[in-house]
């Protein structure tokens, strides 16, 4: 929210009659909390000296300094142009701008069209638009900049507030673009960025609306939007002797500078003020544009490019962060007339557009480069006929085209110390072919780089120029050592019949699938009677992890169904064929095996072992019924188990005298396995007291139970 001060604020809205000038410093009354900062902007010219009513145009400095006298012998404005003011509204009864307002203005607000919404409430949307449209000639109040412009007003603060929320402004951009507003003037701002306020302003440019802004009246370098968005023109503030004032903001977003430091300008109540800020800089670029915009000899580019070369260079020359490209000139501006040349460079690259003043030769500028051929100067054809003439003298808009002749080199072919021939090749092309030699009794083995036959000429593209060497000699048969990728490697020259060493193998890469083995050459290099060309074998050795097997079950029980889960492949360019040979019918061990393809090719074969067994004999042991405790002293008799599969053989240790628990085992032995049951026997003596000894139930049954 805004917290204000609000006995300072009435102060700043009184209408003085008396010849009382009140002085404020900049904003002493604003305080934004985070929470608004990313929702509001503020006016950005601070609070004014409320002066009398009164002829001021002697006053303003700022007449002379953007030399406006000398601009209106050529243009004054024309009504058929319109700048938007999108600030805090107007006084619509203001002698100094009635018959300026648009019946298009608009309170964005209520959403009300009309004059009768646009009533300002704050002065500050009153302050801007006579600095832009206040009328001229009338020995009364100020001179605007321009005459007959109208003014579009879209007010954007809510009643009772002092700042402007960003979704009223992104309203007002839409609205005038959308109703002709070739100007829109936003002496507004805040140093966080906003979206929808971006997208809007973009939305302006798109259609070919200039937007101007304030820079910021905080003195510093941190940017300040929307001014500090790349499609506005943000505007900082200088003083009477052309210097930037000290509450302007700077930094590498600052385009331009106008006058913005005690200026006399409309305010409320059809009153006069004076007032300080770059909220006052900004209107004197819109009402530049609306100038050159009334003309009718200007286009929308043609306008931005005007505004940098047509400014008065202050600072450091060229473009600074504190002045921008200078200080507006009106008269500089609309008397400069530019054309726009554009570089069609034919070489792939985008086209290179720029202004020159008219009647101006082309300027000094890089050629453009297209590999294997040369720049052959510009063209203002694109059938490359008509030439551009070295004083030719721009006049309008042009298009040049660049023509290229293609480079050629020399080969020159050697043989016998002397020229054999020489070939004229165009630069990146392939020699694909050369001459044979042909000596009775001799033999031609091809071209070479040097004379001492070492390294031989390969098909390459052609870039400079070349020397080749013929090598003729004896006959011998030619031997030709490909390499890993069948390009030329080494090659031998042997007599008839003789036998050659292998050369060492060239290293072929692991690639994304493999690694490779070098095995063999191809080619029998014993008694050879021919030439040979002769080819490296490689082993493809599949990376482990492309080819896995699935989890599965190995071993099944005879006749039981087995599922084969088969392989798991790391690449979709390989594929695999099973060979199963498992038969669950017959007890034995199978051998599974996965071909993995890859181009037809089988690259690896993983295994799979899977034991068919048969399904073991479940043997039953059963413990006859019998006495399971019994008194110290009494007979125990051992009434034995059977089983399904053999003999019981019974193991125990019952030692009736002496009390205790004993343990019965129960064995069989079948296909030499041992199986055992057992149960456990209790000895007790006749105090034996079943509440008292709970330890005795702990051990009781069978031990299967």
């Amino acid at each position: 929210m805004i917290i204000l001060n609000n006995n300072i604020f009435r102060k700043t809205l009184i209408i003085l009659s008396l010849a009382i000038i009140t002085t404020f410093a900049f904003f002493p009354f604003l305080n934004l909390n985070s929470a608004s900062i990313n929702s509001l902007s503020i006016p950005t010219g601070p609070p004014w000296e409320q002066v009398p009513t009164n002829d001021y145009t002697a006053q303003q400095y700022n007449l002379d300094l953007v030399d406006a006298y000398q601009a209106w012998q050529i243009e004054t404005g024309d009504a058929g142009v319109t700048v938007a003011i999108i600030d805090s509204g107007i006084d619509t009864d203001h002698q100094e701008l009635v018959g300026r307002i648009s019946d298009l203005s608009y309170n964005a607000y209520t959403e009300e069209v009309g004059i009768a919404y646009v009533e300002d409430d704050l002065g500050h949307g009153t302050n801007v638009a006579g600095i832009i449209a206040a009328k001229r000639d009338n020995d009364f109040g100020i001179d605007g900049l321009t005459d007959n412009v109208q003014l579009m007003v879209i007010k954007v603060n809510r009643p009772g507030e002092e700042g402007y929320a960003n979704s009223l402004i992104v309203k007002g951009i839409y609205y005038a673009v959308d109703n002709g507003a070739d100007v829109i003037n936003l002496s507004l701002g805040s140093t966080s960025q906003d979206s929808t306020v971006l997208a809007a302003v973009e939305y302006a440019h798109q259609n070919e609306v200039f937007v101007v802004a304030s820079s910021g009246n905080d003195g510093n370098d941190v940017p300040f939007y929307p001014a500090s968005y790349p499609t506005v023109i943000s505007v900082g503030s200088v003083s009477e002797n052309s210097e930037i004032s000290y509450f302007s903001n700077y930094g590498e977003y600052v385009d331009l500078v106008a006058p913005g430091d005690l200026l006399y300008t409309t305010n409320l109540d059809n009153g006069f003020a004076k007032v300080s800020g770059t909220s006052f800089s900004a209107p004197h670029v819109s009402a530049l544009i609306a100038l050159l915009i009334s003309t009718g000899n200007f286009s929308y580019d043609e306008i931005h490019q005007n505004l940098t070369r047509s400014s008065v260079d202050l600072g450091d020359a060229g473009r600074d962060d504190y002045y921008g490209y200078g200080l507006i000139n009106l008269n500089n501006s609309l008397l400069t007339d530019l054309v726009k040349i554009t570089l069609v460079k034919n070489n792939n690259e985008e086209n290179e557009a720029f202004w020159v003043d008219v009647n101006s030769s082309l300027p000094i500028i890089n050629s453009p480069i297209l590999e294997h051929y040369e720049f052959d100067g510009w063209y203002l054809d694109e059938f490359l006929t008509n030439q551009l003439p070295n004083e030719y003298l721009f006049t309008s808009d042009t298009v040049l085209y660049a023509k290229y002749e293609p480079i050629y080199f020399t080969i020159s072919l050697i043989y016998n110390d002397e020229i054999y021939d020489e070939l004229q090749v165009m630069s990146g092309s392939t020699l694909l072919s050369l001459p044979d030699i042909e000596i009775e009794s001799m033999r031609f083995y091809g071209w070479y780089y040097d004379i001492g036959f070492e390294s031989k000429y390969i098909e390459q593209i052609i870039i400079d120029n070349l020397t080749l060497y013929a090598r003729v000699e004896q006959f011998k048969y030619l031997v030709t050592f490909l390499d890993q990728n069948n390009d030329f490697y080494q090659e031998f020259l042997v007599v008839p019949n003789a036998s050659l060493a292998s050369p060492e193998a060239p290293l072929k890469e692991s690639d994304d699938l493999f690694d490779y083995v070098f095995l063999n050459w191809d080619q029998n290099l014993n008694n050879i009677n021919s030439d040979l060309i002769v080819k490296p074998i490689y082993k493809k050795i599949l990376f482990f992890e492309m080819a896995v097997l699935n989890p599965g079950i190995d071993t099944i029980h005879l006749n039981e169904e087995w599922i084969d889960t088969g392989i798991s492949l790391g690449d979709n360019r390989l594929s695999f064929v099973v060979n199963s040979p498992v038969n669950t019918s017959e007890i034995g061990i199978y051998t599974v095996e996965y071909d993995v393809i890859y181009e037809e090719e089988v690259v690896e074969t993983v295994i799979r072992m899977v034991n068919v067994i048969e399904k073991p004999q479940e043997v039953i042991i059963t413990i006859n019924p019998g006495i399971t405790t019994i008194l110290k002293d009494d007979v125990y008799t051992e009434e034995g188990a059977t089983s399904n599969v053999g003999d019981v053989i019974v193991i125990s240790d019952i030692d009736t005298s002496v009390t205790g628990i004993y343990k019965v085992t129960y064995q069989v032995t079948f296909n030499e396995i041992i199986y055992e049951k057992c149960k456990y026997v209790f000895v007790i003596d006749s105090e034996f007291n079943p509440v008292t000894d709970l330890e005795w139930y702990y051990v009781r049954g069978e031990d299967d139970e």
